[in-house]
């Protein structure tokens, strides 16, 4: 093989794995390859590419859209505290004032 053949493929291999045209051609010419050689066998390798709309068809049945994410947004919650839990808190308000009112009775009737 030649060194634009063999430039070809190492671009084709590239490609496939997942890498950019231009980085393939980048990191050909940083192992040494003239800028001509890669130039020429990146030319002749997407003139020889076709686009089948069959394959473009596949990949579009493939892609399922992902359902929404809308997080939960609770109402209770500030500053990031723990809610509150009403019922709670209404029985400690009644507690403390009887306890408060019975502290004030023994008082006064102390004096």
């Amino acid at each position: 093989m030649t060194d634009i053949e063999d430039i070809g493929v190492a671009l084709r291999n590239a490609i496939e794995r997942g890498q950019s045209i231009n980085s393939a051609k980048q990191s050909l010419k940083n192992a040494g390859y003239s800028d001509a050689a890669v130039n020429s066998a990146a030319d002749t390798l997407m003139s020889n590419v076709t686009i089948n709309p069959q394959e473009f068809q596949k990949v579009d049945n493939t892609v399922k859209k992902l359902p929404e994410f809308n997080p939960p947004v609770p109402s209770d919650y500030s500053f990031g505290k723990k809610p509150v839990n009403m019922k709670k808190f209404v029985i400690l308000i009644i507690i403390l004032l009887i306890l408060g009112g019975a502290l004030a009775y023994f008082l006064k009737s102390k004096l």
